[in-house]
């Protein structure tokens, strides 16, 4: 049914969108107080061009190869007074570096004693076929058709950059809301290996525990579908111009969540997005609607989940895996579970 090629940008699509997308987020409450000088530059002062550029820059190149694992984990205790094991919420990214794949000792604690283990969806082949299934156009139209020669010809040229092996025809029977979604991990994809969830997932079930997840997959996918072409054009086009600035100052917003994530600064990666609202075209109104639906509405699902397991099964401990973007902000699953008399604390 599709070339070699798009059968891995399905996969790296499924991957993508859960965790750290380069569209840009809206800032919210944060789950501790951030440093009051971050917090007067991010927050009070609206930063310009140049400021934004060589943050962004600054952040991205900085050198974190040496750690073994993330200095501090992205990893929450979950405790209540019905609940006879603690559970633990675990904040993931969706790559494979070595030193992100090995788990901080605390994280590596907490999954080695849970009894269950949730990720965000479920990755059986019978689920990726409907999954991709989705992400095929059912309008009668092609890619090309519906956003025009201009933009695909820019869509073209910025996937050639990527990879000789990458063409905007790949994508020609794909949702064009499927094409944004994945462009920021598409180097990622090239350079193979597993990403940490998938790890995670395997080593779960060979360890014999429980897994079990926290949406299914309209309430994962259909989110998306909500968009208008025209807004999903304007998502895909602030996309490719946000690359082409990327590339043009030798930067990556996922470098940037990567380095953020090694260093356990959860607080931080909020406010490092936020910035980039500020970059000149970026449709704040169509942004806001689609991190809605990317987040708090999928946040609302499986806080929804979640307690329904800890109110089922306290006397298990649950090891629950997702994008680290679902435990920040106001409208987060920590938040959320906060809110219903559940004890939420950070593990550093």
């Amino acid at each position: 049914m599709f070339s070699t090629c798009a059968t891995k940008l399905i996969s790296t699509i499924i991957i993508s969108y859960g965790l750290f997308s380069t569209c840009h987020a809206q800032v919210t409450e944060l789950d501790e107080p951030i440093d009051k000088k971050i917090s007067e530059q991010v927050f009070k002062k609206v930063p310009s061009q140049p400021e934004i550029i060589s943050e962004a820059v600054k952040l991205s190149r900085e050198d974190l190869s040496q750690l073994k694992h993330p200095k501090k984990p992205m990893l929450w205790k979950v405790e209540g007074p019905a609940l006879k094991k603690a559970s633990y919420l675990f904040g993931s990214i969706h790559v494979s570096d070595e030193n992100i794949a090995e788990l901080h000792p605390l994280a590596e604690k907490a999954f080695q004693q849970s009894d269950t283990v949730a990720t965000e969806v479920n990755m059986g082949i019978i689920n990726q076929i409907r999954i991709a299934k989705r992400m095929i156009r059912n309008d009668g139209l092609t890619l090309k058709a519906s956003i025009g020669d201009e933009l695909y010809e820019k869509l073209n040229h910025q996937l050639e950059q990527i990879s000789p092996i990458y063409s905007a025809d790949i994508f020609n029977d794909f949702k064009t809301w499927s094409v944004f979604v994945s462009f920021g991990f598409l180097e990622e994809q090239l350079k193979g290996g597993e990403p940490l969830d998938s790890k995670l997932q395997k080593r779960a079930a060979k360890e014999g525990k429980r897994i079990w997840h926290l949406e299914s997959l309209n309430q994962s996918l259909g989110g998306f579908d909500t968009l208008t072409e025209k807004e999903q054009i304007i998502l895909l086009r602030d996309t490719l111009n946000f690359q082409r600035i990327e590339k043009q100052h030798k930067f990556t917003t996922l470098q940037i969540l990567k380095n953020l994530y090694l260093k356990g600064d959860p607080d931080l990666i909020i406010p490092s997005l936020e910035r980039f609202n500020h970059l000149e075209g970026v449709n704040l109104k169509v942004s806001e609607k689609f991190m809605k639906l990317l987040l708090n509405d999928r946040n609302n699902h499986m806080a929804d989940k979640i307690l329904k397991t800890l109110s089922e099964q306290p006397d298990q401990s649950h090891f629950v895996i997702a994008g680290t973007l679902h435990y920040l902000g106001e409208n987060s699953v920590i938040h959320l579970l906060r809110n219903k008399g559940y004890i939420v604390t950070r593990q550093k």
